[in-house]
């Protein structure tokens, strides 16, 4: 399949977090105008995204997109599903490439954008279900907010993961994710459309079929 390639006064980004109790929505061109809004929806997250994403994106229409980026958890269930799927299901009727990104992943790069460093590996996890936890190891690059994955996420015996990030050499930072740790919407919002970017000018097209949703 030969995916949408839209001329470049059309080149916006859409993306969309649903994995926690908030609603987080991001459209943003490569540079400059970028906008982000968020909502606490819990349960009715299913019977609000529509209506919510229609009405933000005005003035943007569907047609202004390139490309569609979502995360795919590890995160709530329902929600995870929920965001995953209307992701998927817009791509595929926009014949857009559709970015499924890891919650871990976009964690680390958070907190990597806090620092002064030039290159930040952080050590992110979850917790799962008896005992185990969903744990993760990425190397950021400041210059260009690159990304890189060290070890992947997996889900793991806590004794495990403990065992891992203590034979991991050079790193920086051991971050454990849950229910309460706050994230800045905003920084989520751009994380989204500047590593969505980033993957679209390395040439990424993903099928929206590829992104699946990876539940903690």
């Amino acid at each position: 399949m030969t995916l949408n390639s839209p001329p470049i006064e059309h080149f916006y980004g859409l993306g969309l977090d649903t994995t926690t109790a908030a609603l987080t929505l991001a459209i943003g061109l490569p540079e400059g105008d970028r906008r982000y809004q968020s909502w606490h929806l819990d349960r009715d997250l299913s019977s609000q995204l529509q209506p919510l994403l229609r009405d933000f994106m005005a003035p943007q229409r569907w047609t202004d997109l390139a490309w569609i980026a979502a995360l795919k958890g590890p995160g709530s269930f329902t929600g995870t599903r929920i965001g995953v799927v209307t992701a998927r299901t817009l791509a595929q009727q926009l014949n857009l490439p559709l970015f499924g990104f890891s919650s871990l992943a976009i964690a680390a790069w958070i907190a990597a954008r806090t620092t002064a460093q030039k290159e930040w590996s952080v050590a992110v996890s979850q917790a799962g279900q008896r005992g185990t936890v969903y744990g993760a190891i990425y190397r950021i690059r400041a210059a260009e907010d690159g990304l890189t994955v060290v070890s992947p996420d997996r889900l793991m015996p806590q004794s495990e993961w403990s065992e891992r990030i203590e034979s991991e050499t050079g790193l920086h930072q051991v971050l454990a994710m849950d229910a309460q740790t706050p994230i800045d919407r905003q920084q989520l919002a751009n994380a989204m459309l500047t590593l969505g970017w980033q993957a679209w000018k390395a040439g990424a097209r993903p099928l929206w079929s590829e992104v699946l949703p990876y539940y903690g």
